[in-house]
């Protein structure tokens, strides 16, 4: 019978596990519906943060790169699972108050139970997705157009005109290719301008290509540009015709518009690999000239002239320029009469509007008449006579000499060049143009003045938005400037350029000889000559050069009052070349600038070792380099004594910087380190090599444990340093290390301590070991002057300062930006205690979970206007009591990844 029970007790006990397993699983999701939903607010957070990181790569990345299918529909799918989570929180607070009043509907907590471990489980799925093994980015499709900067708001009816007549043939199938001509400084480029952004021609063709000519064009640089412009990517040994195969092969079948503008000579675009543009293909042809012959060997089936202004229109664009003042009954006439001397040439117009503008004085108005109705001095071919009157007496306006030689100079750059201001000032200073004795922080003041005067005077122009750091020469206005600077010109000083063009022939030994400035940038040079006699020879510019393998060893023999040196992105120079130009350096006397790549230690020690202006410290501004990281320098224009040092891997180095480094670094005010992994602590090099020292960037150096230590700190290293920037220091644990080699911490307060007390901002970008951003109380008064605080990718890092450390109520006084940035481990910033950040504008906290209290109350930081992150992250935020929240929350942005600099 016992046996009989058994055997009937075991399948009903199977049954009723089966049946008990679904229904215990169902009382779980009720039991356990508090717990899940925290679980499935963390999940969700940690998909907001990485759903923000890809965005805001894709943001960052937009002009070149474009998210995949797959990213897209991931997004997608994100975006549902975000409404999905908003519906059930709210189901979810309605139950949390049902709970609350004691009237649960149990199999309604049951259901959403489930809901939210399904939703846990397809967040987890979606993260999963977010790795995107092949990569979200692309590269993105070249833009139809690349808007030009606009003209400015006075064009004439004229203008307009005009661009009517091109928009007509290019509607027009039986005009392929259309010319527009006209004399220097009439106004073609800005038709050419207003067609490239008119809404209409984005919506004929399939690209439009702007290719600015000018004289001497190789077909390389046109073909460059077009491969720009069309993102085609090529290997760096491709030969002409194998690009001109690609660019045939990409733009075959495909409706473009090709915008040349400032064409001297025929061109062949089946040379360069463009599609003859025809009737049958579509393709348009429109180029600029100042010759009409050019037109017509270049096949154009309509030529367009763009004429002079008519009187009145001149008149009109005159008043507005110069205003009201011109129209005072004594100027009235005279004006008139000026407007008259200008031929209604726009440019001529622009530039005299720019020398009277709001100029009272009648006699000045008189005088400048008269001067544009003396005989011309000098001719320059294709350049209307009055354009050069005009432009000359402009230039004789300029009310000092050194704003002359100031304009003069910027004829030593390619044309129609984005002329980079702290180079330009930087060069005007060491050649002597700007008086040495200037510092060089007085030195940017004034050469900053100049600019703005000739910019007004219309003589030199601002880029666009994107280069607001730089100027640029109308190619009119820079013929004037060569052919004043020729043998011919008149001025003390004789220019030797072909600057942006390319040129197997040399100049003649003549030119050599008469010239104080050379320039060669950008020329695509392949040698030189073996010894040139220049004895007046002040400037010489020979950068970017990348194909130049050679510079012989007797160039620089006759060159005894040589100021200014530029040899930077000279790439192609072989070893063997390099040592020898770093020996024949060390020869100039005069140098007070130089920028040079010495690719070896020993190569910079000797020329520290010989240079007489090295060693007289008269070489005031200088670039040097041992290994250059291009990237880094873009940031770093501004500091006038730059060194760079880029460890190679074969390169033999012991436990410090080499001694050459040392010695330059002694009077650099830019330090680049990259790469050493023998440094334990940077101001081991010693006190008196940092005192110079402003900005300061220290990359991928594995040894590296601390900037200062505890003997740095007693001497005063980095006294004056007001940026510096860790990157990638997988072994740095402090930026000022207090400990002594016994492990004991420095008295608080040591004696006659000034080390870092002028630093402004900190960046500190994947340093993984280092878990508190102030290592104490001492550190955070030594950076009472500290604007900007960048934490970025620090896996290790737990707070600002140690738990056992009391901070003052106004430490950092002057902090400004606050960004931290994905730190999973970080929970205290100042243990939460408000602090009182008089100056604080924003704070953006981005990936930093463990982080639930800001050092912020209702009377600290009274400036505070952004502070930016998840809005998970602020939800979850601790509060001291509701006013601090409620005053705070009107400056919060939530989900912004935006980049505080």
């Amino acid at each position: 019978m016992a046996e009989v029970a058994a055997a009937c007790t075991q399948p009903v006990c199977e049954i009723g596990k089966c049946l008990w397993a679904p229904i215990a699983k169902r009382i779980n999701y009720a039991r356990k519906l508090s717990k899940n939903w925290q679980a499935l607010c963390k999940k969700a957070s940690e998909l907001g943060i990485k759903r923000n990181d890809i965005v805001n790569l894709i943001n960052i990345m937009n002009m070149q790169k474009t998210p995949t299918e797959e990213c897209d529909a991931w997004r997608t799918e994100v975006v549902e699972m975000e409404n999905k989570i908003e519906t059930i929180k709210q189901e979810f607070n309605v139950e949390k108050k049902c709970v609350g009043g004691l009237c649960p509907d149990i199999f309604a907590r049951m259901e959403l139970g489930k809901r939210v471990v399904n939703m846990i489980n397809d967040i987890d799925v979606l993260l999963e997705k977010s790795k995107f093994k092949r990569g979200f980015l692309v590269d993105s499709p070249p833009v139809i157009v690349e808007k030009k900067p606009g003209p400015d708001s006075t064009l004439s009816t004229s203008a307009y005109n005009t661009l009517g007549m091109v928009l007509d043939k290019i509607r027009d199938e039986s005009t392929p290719k259309i010319g527009i001509w006209g004399m220097g400084g009439v106004g073609k480029t800005t038709v050419l301008q207003l067609l490239n952004n008119t809404p209409e021609i984005e919506a004929m063709f399939d690209h439009v290509i702007w290719v600015t000519v000018s004289k001497s064009p190789s077909i390389r640089m046109v073909q460059e540009e077009v491969v720009r412009r069309l993102k085609i990517k090529l290997d760096g040994g491709d030969s002409d015709e194998t690009i001109a195969s690609r660019l045939f092969h990409e733009l075959d079948r495909k409706k473009y518009l090709l915008l040349l503008d400032d064409v001297w000579e025929t061109l062949d675009l089946a040379v360069v690999g463009l599609p003859n543009p025809n009737k049958d293909n579509g393709c348009k042809l429109i180029l600029t000239t100042r010759n009409l012959e050019v037109c017509r060997k270049m096949g154009t089936y309509t030529e367009i002239k763009v004429k002079v202004l008519s009187e009145e229109e001149a008149l009109e664009m005159f008043y507005t320029n110069v205003g009201d003042v011109a129209r005072l009954p004594a100027i009235k006439e005279l004006a008139e009469s000026i407007v008259k001397e200008c031929d209604g040439l726009p440019l001529a117009l622009k530039v005299v509007s720019g020398a009277l503008r709001k100029e009272a004085n009648v006699n000045v108005w008189s005088n400048f008449l008269r001067e544009l109705r003396s005989p011309a001095t000098a001719f320059i071919e294709d350049l209307n006579e009055n354009v050069f009157k005009v432009l000359k007496v402009s230039y004789d306006q300029l009310k000092t000499t050194e704003k002359k030689k100031c304009l003069l100079f910027c004829g030593l750059y390619p044309e129609d060049s984005n002329i980079k201001k702290p180079e330009l000032i930087e060069y005007w200073k060491a050649e002597g143009i700007l008086s040495r004795k200037l510092t060089l922080e007085e030195a940017r003041d004034k050469g900053e003045a100049i600019l703005q005067a000739l910019i007004d005077a219309s003589l030199l122009e601002k880029c666009d938005e994107h280069f607001d750091n730089h100027v640029k020469m109308h190619d009119v206005v820079r013929d004037l400037v060569l052919a004043m600077t020729s043998p011919e010109g008149g001025e003390e000083s004789t220019h030797l350029v072909r600057a942006g063009i390319s040129s197997e022939k040399m100049p003649e030994e003549a030119e050599w000889k008469k010239a104080t400035r050379i320039s060669f940038m950008d020329h695509d040079l392949r040698n030189l000559p073996e010894s040139p006699d220049c004895p007046e020879l002040l400037t010489l510019l020979l950068q970017g050069n990348k194909n130049l393998e050679v510079i012989p060893k007797t160039f620089f023999d006759n060159m005894p009052n040589l100021r200014v040196l530029d040899l930077s992105h000279t790439g192609g120079l072989s070893n063997e070349s390099t040592d020898i130009v770093a020996k024949e350096l060390s020869d100039l006397s005069s140098l007070s600038s130089l920028e040079f790549d010495f690719q070896r230690v020993d190569n910079l020690q000797y020329f520290l070792q010989h240079s007489r202006p090295w060693k007289q410290r008269t070489l005031t501004v200088f670039g040097l380099a041992v290994g250059r990281d291009s990237e880094m320098e873009r940031q770093i224009e501004e500091y006038k004594r730059r060194l760079s040092y880029q460890v190679s891997g074969g390169e033999e180095i012991g436990s410090g910087l080499p001694s050459a480094i040392e010695d330059a670094l002694n009077r650099s005010n830019c330090f680049l380190l990259k790469g050493q992994d023998k440094l334990n602590s940077l101001s081991d090099v010693g006190a008196h090599n940092t005192y110079e020292l402003r900005y300061c960037v220290i990359e991928e150096c594995a040894a590296l444990e601390n900037v200062a230590n505890r003997n740095g700190l007693q001497t005063g290293a980095f006294p004056n340093l007001e940026r510096l920037h860790l990157i990638d220091m997988r072994n740095l644990k402090s930026v000022l290390c207090l400990e002594t080699e016994e492990g004991q911490l420095l008295p608080p307060t040591p004696p006659n301590l000034n080390s870092f007390t002028n630093l402004t901002t900190l960046y500190l970008v994947r340093c993984p070991r280092i878990e508190q951003v102030f290592s104490s109380r001492f550190m955070v008064q030594q950076l009472s002057n500290l604007e900007g605080l960048y934490i970025w990718d620090c896996q290790g890092l737990e707070g600002m300062v140690p738990d056992d450390e009391k901070i003052e109520y106004e430490a950092l006084p002057k902090l400004r930006f606050l960004s931290l940035r994905f730190l999973p481990e970080f929970g205290s910033c100042f243990k939460g205690v408000p602090m009182y950040w008089q100056s604080l504008l924003a704070v953006q906290i981005v990936g930093c979970p463990k982080l639930r209290k800001l050092p912020i109350d209702t009377n600290s930081s009274p400036k505070l206007k952004k502070i930016m992150g998840q809005h998970e992250w602020w939800d979850a935020l601790e509060w001291d009591n509701d006013a601090v929240k409620s005053r705070l929350q009107a400056s919060f942005q939530g989900d912004l990844c935006l980049c505080l600099t």
